[in-house]
């Protein structure tokens, strides 16, 4: 399983930390860089080229004020930025992206949740998915906190939404962090196998990076994902001191890998 953490695409410094430490690939939001001005996107694949790294991942993917569902959904506007977004993907080496995005598929107030199902499987099915698979990318549905979302929870929801879509580029994903808020036991992982095909992981009570010494027990969920064969894990969670967290995390998933 390989090994990455999220960073912006303008997070240079934090980019060459990441190379520099030994981690797989680095993880940026999606979102934020199909806006980025060409120079801005330039930038970022001169940095990978010189540091010899990868970005396999992105997250933040639908932005809020592109709504998936409700009773108005603009879909020349998701086309429109899909096309954008996975052009610049493709051209980055990007595998998979996390489809978390609360502020886009949350269920409006009132709003019927069948209906936003459906909805939800239209974008994947129809526009998501085909656009995806165009540029060799797949999608990896994230279940969120309850905090966060009022539709898709678990594991299993996110893995029965991606077969819903009939897409064999649209899977699930793991996060330890929204796992741990919703109960979400992490065994339910190996009840599927090949499809988790990306993780997030951050201690469960804090959503810190993860430390030896943090209290947390991280092997079970890395062994789980072990076990559903998923192929990469992106540390998501919250640092104070970046060039100090990000290696001690890395040698801490390096042993349970």
């Amino acid at each position: 399983m390989k090994l990455g953490a999220c960073a912006g695409c303008t997070a240079l410094k934090k980019i060459e930390i990441l190379a520099k430490t030994g981690f797989d690939y680095v993880e940026i939001g999606f979102g934020d860089m199909a806006k980025r001005s060409e120079e801005e996107f330039e930038a970022f694949l001169a940095k990978l080229e010189e540091l010899d790294f990868k970005c396999e991942a992105a997250n933040s993917f639908v932005p809020g004020e592109i709504k998936l569902t409700g009773d108005v959904v603009d879909y020349a506007a998701v086309t429109e930025f899909l096309e954008k977004g996975m052009q610049r993907a493709a051209k980055i080496g990007i595998k998979s992206v996390v489809f978390g995005s609360s502020g886009a598929r949350n269920v409006p107030e009132g709003f019927s949740h069948e209906k936003a199902y459906e909805q939800l499987v239209v974008f994947l099915r129809d526009y998501c998915g085909p656009a995806a698979k165009k540029y060799g990318v797949n999608i990896a549905i994230e279940p969120l906190s309850t905090t966060e979302t009022n539709i898709i929870f678990s594991v299993e929801d996110g893995v029965m939404l991606g077969r819903a879509s009939g897409c064999d580029n649209v899977k699930g994903l793991a996060d330890l962090y929204h796992m741990y808020n919703n109960s979400d036991d992490v065994d339910n992982i190996r009840k599927f196998p090949g499809e988790v095909i990306h993780a997030h992981i951050a201690c469960g009570p804090t959503r810190n990076y993860p430390t030896p010494d943090d209290g947390f027990d991280y092997k079970p969920f890395m062994d789980a994902l072990k076990a559903a064969g998923c192929e990469r894990l992106s540390i998501e969670g919250r640092s104070k001191d970046f060039a100090v967290d990000a290696p001690i995390a890395f040698s801490l998933l390096k042993s349970l890998n």
